[in-house]
């Protein structure tokens, strides 16, 4: 197919799809009601990292055979909210320093789930 076909097919999935992508000429479409096929993992990047108090960062995801996992089709959550928030984009906050919480995300589906530690460095002098 042409390739303006397939990006007008991506545009009227994209009210139930994450995102459409180009590969070796055929359409895939991420679902946020469901993970890749035949995914058995969930893989942060960074699976570790320590912020400064008020950063942030976005974590990434993909399962066990490198394919990104959108966001949307994650449940994240974190063990300690007050520390680490995160978004259902996947962007933490470090809120509290010194403090550390991991971060969940699980795959809609409830298929597989992957965790990230996240640290907040310490308070510099003031």
């Amino acid at each position: 197919r042409p390739r303006s076909s397939l990006v007008g097919l991506a545009a009227l999935l994209s009210v139930t799809a994450c995102a459409a992508t180009m590969a070796n000429g055929t359409l895939e479409v991420a679902s946020c009601d469901r993970p890749p096929a035949g995914t058995t993992a969930v893989l942060l990047t960074p699976n570790a990292i320590t912020l400064n108090p008020g950063g942030s960062l976005a974590l990434s995801a993909a399962n066990q055979a490198g394919r990104p996992i959108p966001a949307c089709a994650l449940r994240w959550t974190s063990s300690d909210s007050s520390a680490i928030s995160v978004e259902p984009s996947g962007l933490v906050r470090a809120q509290r320093a010194g403090r550390s919480a991991e971060i969940s995300a699980t795959a809609v589906a409830g298929v597989a789930r992957g965790v990230a530690q996240i640290r907040v460095a310490p308070a510099g002098p003031q």
